[in-house]
């Protein structure tokens, strides 16, 4: 979801860029941002914590990332921020997912106070899975939430009606289908290829350039032209 939204952005003009600033076990998620960005961004600009285990975070051999706080967190995503119209912001596995002791991913969001785009796999469990996540964000306050789901090549008998069913349960958010999009999906060409199926979600979400609400100490003063597609982009996008 995260290259396919970055690349419709860039084509439609939106110098957008993306990072994903945990990371566990294989990098190809990594790999990928950082082709679809022409290498603007270093893999470590993209991915400041990486964890060598395919694990939660917290629970990885990496015992020097281990005392990680939400502002050294935001402190490197609003550095790459400051660099371009709009941010996408990919997180790592769910909202609860403890990076270290103390600190959820969920934490980093309620810092950034910026929308969010909630992706499930749409099949038995996802109804569960997205409420409770929603139920997560509200009580941080965060309520800029858009619901992507996304199709698998066979579908179960919860598909038909998953998405109806969020629609009537979550009425304030809009809740997005996307078909199965291929065994390649984890290929920069892919995605390419498959990107203008996010065009209705960028359209939604209504993201406008702005800088976020960050301390005085981390904004530019440098102002920039704000991207115009007829619609509002946010700076910051977390998914």
């Amino acid at each position: 979801m995260t290259g396919m939204l970055l690349h419709y952005l860039r084509q439609q003009g939106c110098h957008a860029m993306a990072m994903k600033p945990f990371c566990c076990g294989d990098t190809k998620d990594v790999d990928i941002l950082r082709e679809l960005q022409a290498g603007e961004l270093s893999s470590w600009e993209i991915n400041p914590y990486y964890f060598p285990d395919p694990v939660a975070p917290i629970a990885s051999r990496a015992k020097k990332q281990t005392n990680i706080s939400v502002s050294m967190v935001a402190e490197r995503i609003y550095a790459i921020a400051q660099r371009c119209e709009l941010l996408l912001v990919e997180g790592c596995g769910g909202l609860k997912v403890p990076i270290c002791k103390g600190l959820l991913l969920i934490d980093v969001i309620a810092e950034l106070k910026c929308p969010v785009i909630l992706v499930g796999k749409n099949k038995l469990g996802v109804l569960n899975h997205v409420l409770l996540s929603a139920e997560s964000l509200e009580r941080r306050r965060i309520r800029k939430l858009t619901i992507a789901l996304m199709e698998e090549e066979k579908l179960d008998a919860s598909a038909r009606t998953n998405a109806k069913i969020l629609g009537n349960l979550l009425p304030s958010c809009r809740v997005f289908s996307l078909g199965f999009m291929g065994e390649n999906i984890m290929d920069a060409g892919v995605l390419k290829e498959k990107s203008s199926m996010v065009q209705e979600i960028v359209a939604h979400a209504r993201l406008h350039a702005y800088v976020p609400a960050a301390p005085e100490g981390r904004r530019s003063k440098k102002k920039k032209k704000p991207f115009d597609s007829g619609k509002e982009i946010n700076k910051l996008t977390a998914l």
